[in-house]
Parts: C-alpha cells; structure tokens; sequence
C-alpha cells in the first residue's frame, strides 16, 4: 500500500515539472527574436529636409523655418515671416517646391483681413504654419518662399504663380458684399438675427460669372470664411462679440479694393 501512495505522488511530481518545462519553453519561444520582428514598428522613413531660398527683393522674408511633427508622409512645419518693407501687409502667398523644381508646387495664400487678423506692420514677425505631403520615400529638400505679397494701399508684389491677385480680389468682393447685407440686419435688429440669418444661407452667395476661376474661388471662400469666423465668435465669446466682429469687417471692407 505503501509502495502504490509513494508511485502516485513520484508520478505527481513527475507532471508537475513537465508543465513547468513547457511553460519555460513557451515562455522563451515568445521572447525570441522572431516573436519580437512580428510586432516591431515599422520603421519610419526620415523627414524631408525643408530650406528657404534666398530672395533678396522680397518685402517678406522667411525665418527660422522649422519640422513640428512627421507621420511618414505628412510633415507640418513652422516658419516665421517678418515684413522687411515700409508698409502695412494684408496678405501673401508662400510656394513650396521640390529643391530644383521650383516652377511647380503647392502654394498657400493667407488674408489677415478674411479674420479680422492685424495687418503686418513693417518690422513685425508672425508666425505661421504649413504643410508638406510627401509619399515618395526618398528624402528630399523641400523649398519654402515669397511668391506673392499684398500691401495694405492695395500694391503688390511678386511672381504670383498661382494667381492669388484673383483670388484676393474675389474675396474682398465677398467681404464688402457679405458685411453690407449683415449690417443691415444687425442695424435693424441684433447679433442673434446675423447667426441666425447665416444658418438659413445668407453667407451662400453666388460670384458674378464674368470673372476668372480663381476671382470666383476667392470669392465663395471669402463668404465662407466670414461666416463660419462670426459663428465661432459666438462659440468662443458672446453674442456682443459678433456685433464687435461684423462691425469691424463693416470698416475695413467699406470699398472693394
């Protein structure tokens, strides 16, 4: 009887450690290094370079021009623009192009005035940012520069390769006409008649066709624009805050130019 306890508890013991065995081998398989390649990162391609090219006309210079994140195919940069001229700026393009190719590429254009933004007074830097969408896996020199300036008095400057003279003028058409409508009924009523007019489509007005793509395209984009600014100062502020809004845009859109 002995004998039959003292083999029951040997076999006990004997499949114990054949459990503890398999759980040492297990447990080394997943640390070994084909267990770890199956869930490494995939490694991330590196950053496009970007650099500025040198213009020495300009009356808006680009500085400190800096990567803030990259995702593998989108990288969002910072720069800082400084008006080196002796007038007020309103608005301006900036072209971004492959180092060598600098015909072609993407080109932002920001109005101050479409958002009742200061103007950019002579020796006064902004800070500004942008955006490179580069899916090719080789790392290449992405150029940042001027290509278009406008002045407060209504002058401009420089290559204006994508027409953004039209556009400006388009959405100053749209910011005269917009605001004079808006006034009319904040003038005869109050700020909750304005949101509530630009929820029933006031802002929606059609461009006259006569004019280029790009006029018109400025234009549609500047009622937009002024609309969705007035209803994000009710958001962020108060009803008073649209009145204090749309009677600045009254002032400064009192002409188209």
């Amino acid at each position: 009887m002995r004998g039959l306890l003292r083999n029951k508890l040997i076999w006990k013991f004997f499949t114990l450690g054949a459990l503890t065995l398999c759980l040492v081998v297990l447990s080394w398989s997943t640390n070994t290094p084909l267990a770890k390649a199956r869930v490494a990162p995939t490694i991330q391609t590196p950053s496009p370079s970007v650099i500025t090219e040198t213009q020495p006309a300009a009356p808006l210079v680009i500085s400190a021009l800096r990567n803030v994140s990259w995702d593998g195919q989108y990288l969002e940069v910072a720069m800082d623009l400084i008006n080196v001229s002796n007038k007020p700026i309103r608005a301006y393009a900036i072209k971004q192009a492959i180092e060598g190719q600098t015909q072609i590429g993407q080109v932002s254009f920001i109005t101050l005035d479409a958002t009742n933004h200061p103007r950019l007074r002579p020796n006064q830097v902004r800070t500004d940012f942008d955006s490179v969408y580069q899916p090719d896996a080789r790392q290449q020199h992405i150029v940042f520069f001027i290509d278009y300036v406008e002045f407060s008095d209504g002058s401009k400057w420089g290559q204006d390769s994508a027409k953004s003279s039209e556009r400006s003028a388009g959405q100053r058409a749209a910011a005269y006409v917009l605001s004079k409508r808006l006034l009319k009924i904040l003038n005869a009523g109050n700020p909750n008649d304005v949101i509530a007019a630009l929820d029933k489509g006031e802002a929606n007005i059609e461009p006259p066709s006569r004019h280029s793509y790009e006029w018109k395209e400025g234009f549609r984009f500047g009622c937009k624009t002024m609309e969705r600014h007035l209803k994000r100062a009710q958001m962020q502020g108060s009803i008073n805050h649209v009145d204090r809004e749309l009677r600045q845009f009254g002032q400064r859109f009192k002409t188209v130019q």
